[in-house]
């Protein structure tokens, strides 16, 4: 979300079922919206149930960014955990063959970058959700909005120095 070649990228490690990454989401979206060079990335990180998991095999396997874009807005600020009565509703809503959804969803190279994402957050010594990679360090935990603000404003500053 956001330019490719943004000064701040934000890559945001999450789980659907976490209420603290539900409560950031609003905070991230407000500060892409305000700041044309920031972008997000988020990484499916599904730690706290089977139906994180799924939820997150689905997202993958959206083939529109807009489409993405929308369940996962939708999943975030959803109150209810996600389910697959849920899952399944959500897809429905956004206009996509469900179907189809869950067949790629079930490809091998769906849970080959769930692994990755996993081999990546241990690498990086995440092990929780929200966590927050901002250009080059790690801030585990959810974030206030002023927060992330701040240390947007931080990362573009030593982004500056580095390009002079």
């Amino acid at each position: 979300l956001g330019p490719k070649k943004a000064l701040v990228t934000i890559v945001e490690f999450f789980d659907y079922n976490c209420g603290y990454c539900k409560q950031v989401f609003p905070s991230l979206m407000k500060i892409v919206e305000e700041n044309e060079d920031v972008r997000v990335v988020f990484k499916e990180f599904p730690i706290l149930s089977d139906n994180s998991h799924t939820a997150a095999s689905y997202a993958l396997a959206l083939e529109s960014q807009l489409k993405f874009l929308t369940y996962h807005s939708k999943l975030m600020s959803s109150r209810s955990s996600v389910n697959q009565a849920l899952l399944e509703r959500t897809l429905k809503e956004i206009g996509v063959d469900l179907e189809a959804v869950k067949s790629r969803a079930a490809d091998t190279a769906i849970s080959q970058t769930i692994d990755r994402t996993k081999a990546l957050a241990g690498a990086l010594g995440i092990n929780g959700t929200p966590a927050f990679v901002i250009n080059d360090k790690i801030y585990p935990g959810a974030l206030s909005e002023d927060r992330l603000r701040e240390l947007v404003a931080e990362a573009r500053g030593r982004k500056a120095k580095t390009t002079n």
